[in-house]
């Protein structure tokens, strides 16, 4: 039995059982495979389907051209326009789609009661670097432009993400800021967030390093993503940690796991934008691993972290003067 000193009970007990007959690893896998496991996997551990909430298929621009996204709009949301959030899927860059994150956005949408868009952006390796940061820049400009026609207040647009959609959400934000766009996202919302791209040599090894997220599968993500060598780790597209400047960026609220090789770097990053006068907060979830929070069947924790993604994200919205 493999355990780890604070890690949660029940993660204790989940563990165990997945210890007891291993998934065979993603990067050994033939991508589609890989893929469909991911999907499976996120769907074998989500509690009952979320009602309160309809659920729409939508199509957003991303930089190549349409693409899938899924619109959820919480019962008592209709009328004047709503709030939103742009929802970035995690999954390495490589894998996971709108199933994969159908339980969190659901839960996000109602526990906000602000409309959530999750979007398909490209994933590698068939569209490497930067394919999935040049779409989430476009789909969020795209959503700005269009959101009159669906119902949404556009002075009222957050962004956010888990892992990978994190580092998605938190890049595009710096880049739509740069560009001086006319409509900014007001909040950022990023769940356990990859921020250092080049941090994985020195990151410390932390107990518990191999639940779900190891440094190989980072590393295997990394190479899928980033397959030409000679781009810079350092470039904020990649890495937002290293922007030259954070300042001017939106209100960000940042949550990690314990259990998570990711975590320091989050938790880095919300220090980062403090520094840098940005109001930032973040919070660590004790006793969970990266990906916890789609385990909502299995832990209370993962249900109640969402209930408090959600509130952080009401707050963040309600901060902003409904329509400019």
């Amino acid at each position: 039995m493999f355990t780890f000193d604070g890690l949660h009970p029940q993660a204790q007990l989940f563990i165990d059982m997945l210890r007891a007959s291993p998934p065979p690893p993603y990067d050994q896998m033939a991508l589609g495979e890989a893929r469909a496991l991911f999907r499976d996997t996120m769907l074998r551990f989500r509690g009952p389907v979320q009602g309160g909430v309809a659920v729409n298929a939508l199509v957003l621009k991303g930089a190549a051209g349409d693409r899938p996204a899924r619109i959820y709009r919480p019962d008592g949301c209709d009328g004047s326009p709503a709030p939103a959030l742009l929802f970035l899927h995690g999954g390495g860059w490589v894998l996971g789609d709108l199933d994969t994150h159908d339980d969190i956005c659901r839960r996000l949408a109602v526990g906000s009661g602000a409309v959530v868009i999750s979007f398909d952006y490209r994933l590698a390796p068939e569209h490497p670097f930067p394919a999935g940061f040049d779409d989430a820049v476009a789909a969020f400009r795209d959503l700005a432009g269009r959101a009159g026609a669906l119902g949404l207040d556009p002075a009222r647009l957050a962004i956010g993400g888990d892992s990978a959609g994190g580092n998605l959400a938190a890049a595009a934000a710096i880049a739509l800021r740069d560009a001086g766009d006319a409509v900014q996202p007001v909040f950022q919302l990023l769940i356990y967030p990859a921020t250092d791209l080049g941090t994985g040599e020195k990151r410390e090894k932390k107990p518990g390093e191999g639940l779900f997220l190891t440094e190989r599968l980072l590393r295997w993500f990394r190479a899928c993503y980033i397959p030409d060598q000679a781009v810079s780790l350092e470039d904020p597209r990649l890495s937002p940690i290293h922007a030259p400047s954070l300042a001017g960026l939106p209100p960000a609220h940042i949550l990690t796991a314990r259990f998570d090789p990711l975590q320091s770097e989050g938790e880095a990053y919300a220090a980062v934008l403090k520094a840098a006068g940005v109001a930032a907060d973040h919070h660590c979830a004790e006793g969970m691993f990266h990906g916890f929070l789609h385990m909502t069947a299995w832990f209370a924790d993962a249900r109640s972290a969402i209930d408090g993604l959600a509130r952080r994200l009401a707050q963040g919205l309600a901060a902003t003067t409904p329509g400019r």
